[in-house]
């Protein structure tokens, strides 16, 4: 963090305590970057604000004109001199001791952000690393990242592009598996209703450490790490495509019929009922769907390469396959 990111006008606002989250934020790296040097830097500040309170504007009565009147002349400032730096020291402490216990609340501040069924949600961090959630998934994250880390908690699925920090490391925590990243795009399932878990990197370096075991994974590019049996395996991405979904389009590959149903039902927000003894073949090798098309033309793609019928009640909100 350079001197020249956190301006005077900024350290004004701290002083009045209008700041946003954001701003506190970079003010508190800024700090934690060289706090002997910036505390001089903040103390020089603060003595120009008040300097600045004392002089200000009154409304002239004179056909209501606004003229500036300083309040304290160059000679009564400097006879003043020892006061006023007394003033100013006990007006920094407490500023500082405010900004600090501000900054401390913030970060015991936990935000939960879950995408509704049927939706995703584009979520961005305070530090510009961005997450697209899918329909159902939920991260946790602090307010304000804080430390040697930054840390999520996330369940289910979300895909990645994560600000560069050499300094602090960015982790996906989930309930089966750490994911470390430096700075880099990525997805991660973490589905521990059903035991799955998987990391698909497309840019950058991942590392996945176990909870269920000692095993670490190192990423590389284009690589997908999956949990089998509880130990990670690691293995070439077959199809990008099926990593698509934030732009709106579902890959159906080689995919039994009931792993299709999970699918429309999470992204159409729908209930599906088979109604009949053997579920449909499906005799595409490759399908896609863009989801903004509706579950009816979905479902009459399916139709085309199987032999169901199908009924949608719209009010009960229910597919049934006969």
């Amino acid at each position: 963090m350079t001197q020249t990111q956190i301006t005077d006008a900024m350290l004004f606002r701290f002083f009045a305590g209008q700041l946003t989250e954001e701003e506190t934020a970079l003010l508190k790296a800024w700090m934690d970057d060289n706090p002997d040097e910036h505390q001089k830097v903040m103390k020089k500040a603060h003595d120009i604000y008040v300097l600045g309170v004392m002089y200000t504007t009154f409304e002239s009565p004179v056909q209501g004109k606004v003229s500036p009147i300083r309040l304290l002349t160059l000679s009564k400032i400097i006879r003043f001199t020892s006061k006023i730096a007394a003033v100013l020291a006990i007006g920094f402490v407490i500023n500082y001791m405010l900004f600090t216990h501000r900054v401390s609340e913030w970060t015991n501040q936990i935000t939960t952000i879950e995408a509704p069924s049927g939706k995703q949600i584009r979520v961005t961090l305070n530090d510009g690393s961005v997450i697209d959630l899918n329909s159902g998934s939920r991260i946790v994250y602090p307010s304000i990242f804080v430390g040697k880390e930054r840390r999520i908690q996330l369940y289910g699925e979300a895909m990645f592009d994560v600000e560069p920090d050499t300094d602090r490391p960015f982790i996906v925590e989930t309930f089966a598996c750490d994911v470390k990243v430096l700075g880099t795009h990525f997805n991660v399932i973490a589905d521990e209703a059903k035991n799955l878990f998987s990391t698909a990197l497309f840019r950058g370096k991942v590392a996945v450490l176990s909870h269920l075991s000692d095993e670490s994974v190192l990423m590389d590019e284009n690589s997908v790490v999956n949990l089998k049996n509880g130990h990670l395996q690691i293995v070439p991405i077959e199809d990008p495509d099926e990593y698509r979904w934030p732009e709106g389009i579902i890959t159906l590959n080689k995919m039994p019929f009931d792993q299709i149903v999970e699918k429309l039902e999470k992204y159409y927000d729908v209930k599906i009922v088979i109604k009949r003894p053997e579920l449909p073949v499906i005799k595409y090798q490759s399908c896609k769907i863009r989801v903004s098309d509706g579950i009816n033309h979905a479902m009459q793609l399916l139709q085309m390469a199987s032999d169901f019928t199908y009924t949608y009640d719209e009010i009960e909100n229910i597919i049934r396959i006969e």
